[in-house]
């Protein structure tokens, strides 16, 4: 077996769906050992952190790069 073939990830597509049709994508960010990276919660608001900013901020700019895309 060829080395690079062993970190080969599973897809979590649905075998036959046509991605670029229109449609409701969610979108889950995972931080390593779960670590609180881009903000915390406190009295129900989120606080962004540095991180969270330029996260936020490169979110809302989505759709001027794609402007087929409506955040919700």
């Amino acid at each position: 077996m060829q080395y690079w073939k062993q970190f080969r990830r599973q897809t979590h597509r649905l075998v036959g769906y046509d991605y670029r049709q229109e449609g409701l994508y969610f979108i889950t960010i995972c931080t390593k050992d779960i670590e609180h990276f881009f903000g915390e919660v406190c009295k129900g608001e989120m606080k962004l952190s540095a991180a969270g900013a330029i996260a936020q901020q490169n979110w809302l700019a989505i759709p001027e790069h794609y402007p087929y895309t409506c955040l919700h």
